[in-house]
């Protein structure tokens, strides 16, 4: 089995004073919620991207051709 070697998903860092003012519209909390989501964003393209050259790696070995350029 192929090892690809992935960064580990990202967590939302938020302290409870950010969790009460969220709905407040606290500056850093919004900051960290929207770097939070293109990092999750960012991550699950990784992951996608990762998973298809394993299934192409894999198709290519089993289908006796060798991938093209």
């Amino acid at each position: 089995m192929l090892n690809l070697p992935l960064e580990p998903r990202p967590v939302l860092d938020l302290t409870d004073a950010e969790t009460t003012t969220i709905y407040k519209a606290s500056s850093t909390a919004l900051g960290k919620i929207m770097k939070y989501e293109a990092e999750v964003n960012g991550h699950d393209a990784l992951m996608r991207a990762a998973v298809q050259t394993h299934m192409d790696y894999e198709k290519s070995l089993f289908s006796g051709q060798e991938k093209k350029k």
